[in-house]
């Protein structure tokens, strides 16, 4: 399946990369309104309309400038998320510890902590959340400790109980963001596995053959290197049906479809076109040796027994090979000419390959 992960990547994209873009997204605007606000908050105090202390207005412009600087690093690249997250938090860490210890008269500085535990959960996840919210509880033990931050013992515990309780809370939905998140990606992936290959065999699917099939023949005619097509049908397999059962057929399928795809290279594609047809596309290579290929493949399949109950059943295939012309325009030209070959290969006996 390597040769559909190939053509289809940039494609579809999984949740994990919605799930990705959905954070860097949030944290792009947080970055922006920290910027924006911790300025503003400096500027206030310049203007004599919020006194916060001349050092912590120092403080809330230097914090503005290095957000500024890491969204502009992260709008070039945005590979360096996790760096610009951990520096962004670390920053946003000390200028809450600065407002704090500076601004004793905003009575409900503390909530700056609560933001900061709340933007590491969702951001960076269960682990950074809990070392910043255990980070933030001493922080505010200590200072109350250590110097006069204006705040009564009453205010502290309800602080700390508020962060403990936010945690908690924010643990428990980022766990389930996540897990939901990862939920949808395993449901469609199931979906696209659905939606492109044969239940029965695990080969391509008709409609994921043609889709990379032709990518393949525009490559081809791009490059004007050969493509081969090549057509495979089993012999008399009604009989099989009818005399040992669908469940009986179904085994011989499932047999021959390994015995085809081990000769097969990671470049081609494989697919079950229905019933008991298959359906070979073969980049880079000619009808001679497509030829040749198939050739060993029927007498692969002609050679194996398979055992259904005690009946040891020889299976023989039908084979039709096509190369693409300059005159071709898509790939079903080189699949019709495929199948009448095939169609040639029956009405000459079966059991044989014949190459268009």
């Amino acid at each position: 399946m390597r040769i559909e992960q190939d053509l289809t990547t940039g494609l579809n994209t999984g949740q994990n990369e919605a799930y990705l873009e959905f954070k860097s997204r949030l944290f792009t605007s947080i970055m922006m309104i920290a910027m924006v606000f911790s300025a503003s908050f400096g500027l206030m105090h310049d203007l004599g309309l919020n006194q916060i202390g001349r050092f912590h207005a120092y403080v809330d412009y230097l914090y503005s400038l290095l957000t500024l600087v890491l969204l502009f690093l992260f709008k070039k690249e945005r590979s360096l998320y996790s760096p610009i997250l951990y520096i962004f938090l670390v920053a946003s860490f000390l200028t809450f510890v600065s407002a704090f210890i500076n601004v004793p008269m905003d009575q409900f500085r503390a909530i700056w902590f609560y933001l900061l535990v709340l933007a590491a959960y969702i951001l960076a996840g269960t682990g950074l959340g809990v070392g910043f919210t255990a980070l933030s509880i001493v922080i505010v033990i200590a200072l109350n400790i250590s110097t006069e931050v204006g705040l009564s013992e009453e205010s502290i515990v309800s602080i700390v109980v508020g962060l403990l309780i936010l945690s908690l809370i924010t643990y428990t939905y980022t766990n389930r963001m996540v897990s939901y998140a990862n939920q949808i990606e395993e449901n469609n992936s199931k979906l696209k596995q659905l939606a492109s290959e044969d239940p029965l065999t695990g080969l391509f699917n008709p409609r994921m053959c043609t889709a990379i099939g032709e990518q393949l023949f525009k490559m081809a005619t791009r490059d004007g290197s050969p493509l081969t097509v090549i057509y495979m049908d089993l012999d008399h397999f009604k009989n099989i049906n009818d005399t040992y059962g669908h469940q009986a057929g179904d085994q011989v399928l499932v047999h021959v479809a390994k015995i085809v795809n081990s000769f097969l290279r990671q470049s081609d594609v494989c697919a079950r076109l229905g019933g008991e047809e298959f359906c070979a596309v073969l980049p880079e290579t000619n009808s001679q040796a497509a030829a040749k290929l198939a050739e060993k493949m029927r007498q692969r399949i002609e050679q194996t027994i398979e055992h259904i109950g005690e009946v040891d059943l020889r299976i023989t295939a039908s084979f039709g090979v096509a190369q693409k012309l300059p005159t071709d325009q898509s790939l079903s030209d080189i699949q019709k000419r495929a199948d009448q070959a095939l169609y040639s290969a029956k009405k000459m006996g079966r059991n044989r390959v014949i190459a268009e």
